[in-house]
């Protein structure tokens, strides 16, 4: 299958997977549609080019995610008491659990339980295969729509992300060439410290990502981990300019400032943002919230 040999051709991860979801479909489909009874020669073509549109491209990401979800749609067209029942099951079990895109949201739970209960009980009439595949076709829809919206959110960001490291990264250059010119800092005291707090960052932003492991926190991360880095760098030529300006005193730098001094600080508010934002409210003449006592009773 043409769909199932372009996954071979990209290392893309998400759109292996999609693939791989749709040739499971495309098999599940082909095996209904011949069972089928009852179709017209009509709606047989029609599902029949749906299935080879599925099959004839190499889509890229968002068009296997659209083909997968058409598709799961349709196979409603040509589905059994015993397909109709998973479905119904496994709505069933998506209510207790994720409530966001559920049955009970969108349409009457009690019709789902209902459905549920007929189901197991093998008493499935007519008008209940209708108001399964019609209350089932709602939630697909709605669930390829939102998918379809979460994925140009997070695009979106990615390219805002990138847009943003394209206009920082000659900003932090010539802050830090403007920074030798203007004060007495050796150049390698400022290139360590910027080079501190983009480590610090991205050692963050790692120390994060060894807990993710659902696909839409690692999506969420597309773009970010270019501009991570020089938001880290920032973050530590502000803390240089803080400490070297006598500013901000922190212990170490209280009198001629230590060039592995101000890059250590330098790597603590790229690493931690809390630090940071601390040492900034402490000039700003503000403190956390948190870091308040507590209001007297």
């Amino acid at each position: 299958m043409g769909a199932l040999r372009g996954s071979r051709k990209r290392g893309d991860a998400e759109r292996r997977k999609v693939l791989q979801r749709l040739g499971s479909e495309i098999q599940l489909f082909r095996r209904l549609l011949a069972r089928a009874p009852g179709l017209t020669a009509e709606t047989a073509a029609r599902l029949r080019q749906v299935l080879q549109e599925t099959t004839a491209t190499d889509p890229t990401l968002e068009q296997a995610w659209y083909a997968a979800d058409s598709l799961r749609l349709a196979l409603l067209d040509v589905a059994d008491d015993a397909y109709l029942g998973t479905l119904i099951e496994q709505e069933h079990i998506r209510g207790r659990s994720d409530k966001r895109l559920s049955w009970g949201r969108y349409l009457d739970a009690g019709h789902l339980e209902a459905l549920y209960k007929a189901s197991q009980a093998g008493t499935l009439l007519d008008q209940d295969r209708a108001r399964a595949v019609e209350g089932l076709a709602y939630l697909f829809e709605k669930r390829r729509d939102d998918g379809a919206h979460y994925r140009a959110r997070v695009e979106l960001k990615a390219q805002a992300f990138l847009r943003t490291a394209v206009v920082l990264g000659p900003l932090i250059l010539v802050a830090a060439v403007a920074t030798v010119a203007v004060s007495e800092v050796n150049p390698w005291a400022v290139a360590l410290t910027a080079a501190a707090g983009g480590l610090g960052s991205t050692l963050a932003g790692a120390k994060e990502l060894r807990g993710m492991l659902r696909i839409n926190d690692l999506r969420s991360l597309s773009g970010w981990s270019v501009l991570q880095p020089l938001v880290g760098a920032s973050a530590g030529l502000v803390m240089l300019l803080l400490l070297t300006s006598g500013i901000l005193v922190l212990p170490g730098v209280n009198g001629p400032a230590s060039a592995v001094a101000i890059a250590l600080y330098g790597f603590l508010a790229g690493f931690s943002e809390p630090f940071f934002l601390g040492g900034v409210a402490k000039i700003a003449g503000t403190a956390d919230p948190a870091e308040s006592p507590p209001a007297k009773r």
